[in-house]
């Protein structure tokens, strides 16, 4: 009678190491993509709460307040204040746009865009009729 020993071979370990390393790898990817979203989210809304804080300033005060996209640079302007977008693109429909928010509460118009160069979804800061808004 032969005895089989009860070990494992060398190719049923190295499937179990590949199998590992694939669900690894695939759960790093979904953790940065979570992180990714979550950075253009806050940055979204961080600055549609200094536009609302601009626009509540300009009515308070009764004096024009502005927020400058200044998108090649991937940095907003407010007051004296430059707030810089680190890791993500940032663009404005139309380009080149600067909010100003009037004492009544009107704003001109326009759309400033944020996006991950490594993702395709954007994400939104909408001002329209005065009312600031974000997508998605």
């Amino acid at each position: 009678m032969i005895k089989r020993s009860q070990a494992f071979t060398l190719i049923e370990i190295l499937l179990v190491v590949a199998i590992i390393g694939m669900l690894a790898m695939a759960g790093t990817t979904s953790i940065r993509n979570i992180y990714i979203l979550s950075q253009l989210e806050g940055e979204r809304n961080i600055l549609a709460r200094w536009m609302e804080f601009q626009q509540e300033k300009a009515i308070t005060i009764g004096k024009e307040q502005t927020v400058t996209i200044d998108y090649p640079n991937k940095k907003y302007t407010i007051d004296l204040q430059t707030i810089e977008v680190k890791n993500l693109e940032l663009s404005s429909d139309p380009a080149g746009l600067s909010f100003t928010f009037k004492s009544d509460g009107s704003v001109n118009e326009g759309t400033v865009i944020l996006k991950h160069p490594a993702m395709s979804q954007e994400y939104k800061v909408i001002v329209k009729d005065g009312v600031i808004s974000v997508e998605p």
